[in-house]
């Protein structure tokens, strides 16, 4: 997941197709993963944010990020139901949404990374 990512923020135009497939399968096992692990709840561990939930959504802005960059949805919610909820249940979360960095600010900083 990380590897593609990273990839793809420091990657400009079409060199970046492969590692956007790579990230896109990485995408699927989470999605795999969290069926697995979530108990019914709206968090990986169940109803509660826990260590998975933020090791994950600490990339979420990146996500959002490589969206505009790619011109593609990721998380799109016909494609990863799961995570898409994932997504939206930790970003509203009363610890989280206060400290979520904005979209456009990382935008800003990966073409200073790219640079």
């Amino acid at each position: 997941f990380f590897g593609p990512m990273r990839g793809l923020i420091l990657t400009e135009g079409e060199d970046g197709k492969d590692l956007l497939e790579q990230l896109m399968a990485a995408l699927e096992q989470l999605e795999d993963a969290f069926r697995k692990c979530c108990k019914g709840g709206a968090f990986f561990g169940g109803e509660t944010i826990g260590f998975l939930d933020l090791a994950l959504g600490s990339f979420l802005g990146w996500l959002r990020v490589l969206e505009g960059d790619t011109g593609t949805k990721l998380l799109e919610k016909s494609k990863f139901p799961k995570l898409e909820a994932w997504s939206a249940a930790f970003c509203e979360a009363e610890p989280v949404k206060e400290v979520i960095p904005e979209a456009e600010k990382l935008a800003e900083f990966a073409k200073v990374l790219r640079q």
